[in-house]
Order: structure tokens, then sequence, then C-alpha cells
């Protein structure tokens, strides 16, 4: 056996990402890298008791040759009596249509034709060819970009039923085994070209640090990214636990719990912010947007800062409030019946019923008890509006719910979510702020009610 099948047999084991009776469909280019894996998985099918199969994409940009390298991958499938799948995408309006580089759009659509295709035809893994030389620019391209830790991991060795089997192996061993054992291939002619930022960090960044700083180049930044890969799972899951009590998300508003964020570390607080973004608002944020809203935790409650142009970002009493400017906000009157919950502005709000001995008064207006017995047990919750009046809780007259978020000093988002929870028609509560004075309780309630807003 030839070392460099060692290699990869050795990388298989130890990432295990090839198991027995998978079905694997191989992304078949027809350049070398395809090639080489199609050449390795045909030849060790037996070994790891593997079924094969391989797809196509004609991307429909070379004209002439894009109709060469699909007869050749559709001869090489035929050869070893191997199922082979043609997809073609015009991938020049698709990008163009999306606003994406060339390459970006070639890439979406290849992958969503690959997962389309292996679900059809019954195939568990996708298997792509990148080598260390792919990886290499990945990480330096993040690098260039400023990526956060995520972005120096590479490319991922496994990434849900997509396997890399020769990430460990450089263009030039590839090269070098081919020609030795004397298997044709095909040549991309767009590859030397330097059109392509990715094409120019390949063809004169990197040759030059491997000639003035590194000849193993590949190799050093593989085992960098495989490091970084491990430290990346343990964050995520830390930051999977973070975000599960410090994260809401709900009409267009993103909430993060002031108290959760004080306490964790300054280490994972930004990875935590941008975790968040990514999730709910999207991927359009930066390091200073990140540090704009760590740096509101502190401040007085009201402030408030602008991220990238678009976003405001609210510094609430227990929470940190982002959403985006002269959004629609998407909240319908809504009905809660008695004890259940519903999502307000990405906060949880439920009205249960409790016994006299559990009522615990307490500063947080977030809960409130009151007197359920001359309500009815579906509540409606809506957005305040103008007009609306209810008799405050200890203010002995009746006030126009305007005038209360004036006096209470809500800021002019605060109140533009602010809702109301009313029963028979009248409001019982200002949700959060003040219930009404006519459902307080007293020594003669029978029943009680629990209002919590969390």
């Amino acid at each position: 056996m030839k070392r460099i099948e060692q290699r990869v047999i050795k990388f298989i084991k130890d990432q295990d990402i090839i198991s027995s009776e998978d079905r694997i469909l191989v992304a078949l280019s027809g350049g070398p890298d395809s090639i080489f894996l199609f050449n390795f998985l045909i030849k060790f099918k037996n070994k790891y008791d593997i079924k094969i199969g391989v797809l196509h994409y004609n991307h429909l940009l070379r004209g002439e040759e894009a109709e060469r390298d699909q007869d050749f991958c559709r001869f090489i499938a035929s050869q070893f009596n191997v199922p082979f799948f043609l997809e073609k995408g015009d991938v020049k309006k698709f990008a163009s249509e999306n606003k994406l580089s060339v390459e970006e759009a070639g890439r979406i659509l290849r992958y969503a034709a690959l997962s389309s295709t292996a679900e059809k035809e019954g195939y568990n893994k996708i298997a792509t060819a990148h080598n260390s030389n792919d990886n290499a620019e990945t990480i330096l391209l993040n690098l260039f970009k400023g990526a956060g830790l995520n972005g120096i991991t590479g490319i991922p060795v496994k990434r849900d039923n997509i396997i890399r089997p020769i990430l460990c192996l450089s263009k030039a061993e590839i090269l070098d085994y081919l020609e030795a054992s004397n298997i044709k291939y095909i040549i991309d002619s767009s590859n030397a070209e330097n059109d392509y930022e990715r094409n120019n960090l390949r063809n004169n960044i990197l040759p030059l640090i491997k000639s003035k700083i590194n000849p193993s180049v590949e190799k050093a930044l593989l085992n960098f990214a495989l490091i970084n890969s491990d430290l990346n799972k343990y964050i995520g899951r830390e930051l999977t636990k973070l975000a599960e009590s410090s994260v809401s998300f709900g009409n267009n508003v993103l909430n993060l719990k002031k108290a959760v964020l004080k306490a964790t570390s300054p280490l994972l607080l930004t990875s935590l912010i941008k975790y968040a973004l990514d999730m709910h608002l999207g991927s359009d944020f930066s390091y200073p947007d990140y540090l704009a809203i760590s740096q509101l935790i502190d401040k007085k409650v009201g402030k408030v800062a602008q991220i990238s142009n678009k976003f405001t970002v609210l510094n609430d009493r227990d929470n940190i409030i982002i959403y985006k400017d002269n959004q629609d906000l998407e909240f319908s009157e809504t009905k809660i019946k008695l004890g259940t919950k519903i999502d307000v502005f990405g906060k949880a709000l439920e009205i249960i019923p409790v016994n006299n001995e559990e009522v615990i008064f307490s500063d947080n207006k977030k809960i409130e008890y009151i007197s359920g017995d001359y309500l009815d047990d579906v509540f409606t919750v809506r957005l305040w509006q103008s007009g609306d009046k209810f008799y405050p809780v200890g203010l002995n007259k009746r006030k126009l719910v305007s005038d209360f978020l004036t006096d209470i000093k809500l800021s002019g988002f605060e109140k533009k979510i602010q809702t109301v929870i009313l029963n028979k028609g009248n409001i019982v509560w200002v949700t959060g702020q003040r219930i009404d004075d006519n459902v307080k309780i007293d020594k003669n309630t029978k029943k009680v009610y629990k209002l919590c807003l969390h």
C-alpha cells in the first residue's frame, strides 16, 4: 500500500468520517483532487464496506470545456460501473440575481444539487475533495477579512453529512500520486486565472509564503485548524447553554438578559453576542458592533447605540434589546388562556392561577398578582392604543396609558412595543409596568392569578 494511501486511511480513522455500509455520493469535477478521491474510495470500498455514486455539476460557465468535463466524469463513472448523476445551473445568472460572486453562487448551487441528489437517491454522506491547500486558502482569506475563531477553523473535516476524506493531503502530493499511478484527470483553465480572490491567493500569495516563510504551510495550517476546531466545538457548546438562558427572539425583537451577560466571562461575552446576532438577525455585523453592545450593558438604563447603520440597541431595565430601525412590528391582538403562555417581543407572558399562600409581593414589576374573582379565563393582549385608559394601582385616578408611559420615562422604542392585557374589555395590566387598581387583591379575594413576563 502506498504511503499516501496509508495517510488518508489514518486520517479517516482518526476523524471517524466513514462507517461500514455508508452510501457516499462523491462530488466529481474531473480535476485531480476529485479524481484522486474517487479512485481512493473505489480502491478501498470493500475495506470500508461502502457504496459509491458520483455527481457532476455543470456550472455552464466555460462552454465546450464544461461539456468536456461533464463527458469525462460520465466516462470515469461508467468504467467502474458507478451510478452517475448530472446537474446543471446557470451560475452567472444566479450570482447576478442574488448579488453574489460567481464563485460563491457556484458553491451554493453545487452543494444544493449534492444535497438534493443524496436525499433523493439514498446516499447518507457526501464526499468532497478539498485538500490542505484549499484549507490553507480558506484560513488565510478568513484571517485577512478579520474572522473570529469560527473562521480560522478552516474547512471542517465533517459537517452534517458532508465529509472531506483527503483534507490531509496537499495538492502536490495528489498530483504526484496521480502521475505515478498513471491516472488521468482534467484541468479547469479558470484555475490559472487571478480574477477570483481565492485564485489570486493560490497563485501568488501562498507560493510566496512557501518560498520565504514555511514550505509546509498547508500542513501547519491544517494542524492549526484541527486544534482550533476542537476549541471551537467546546466554545460552541458553552454558547448554546448560555444562549438558552439569555437569548430570546420574537416579533422582530432580540432580547439579551443583562443578568446573564454580566455574569458571562469577557472571554465568552463577545462570542455570545455574535452568536445571538448571527442566529436571529443575520451575520452582517462587525467586531465594533459586538463591542458597542457589550459596552452598553453597564451604562445607564435607557441608553441606546446604533450598530451597522440599521439596528438600534437599547439598554432596558432587564434586557439589552436589539431591533431593526423602521421595521414593521409583527404583533397582532392575541388571546391568552389562563394557565398558558405566549411570546411577546421575545419574552414569555403567562397567566396562572395560584393559591393565596403562594402570593409573594416584591419590587419586580414583571410579576404581579391580581384578583380573578370577576374575570374571564381568557385574556386579550395587544399593543397599547391612543386613548387607552386605566386606573394605575396606588394613583387613585384614571389615567391615559400614553401619559403613564411618559411619566415612567419609557424610551420611544419601549413605548412602541408596550402591550396591555385586557379582560372583559378593560385593561388589567400595562404589561410589566403597573396593574389596574380594580384587580388588586385584598383579604376578600377568592381567586388569585399570577401574571409573569420573563
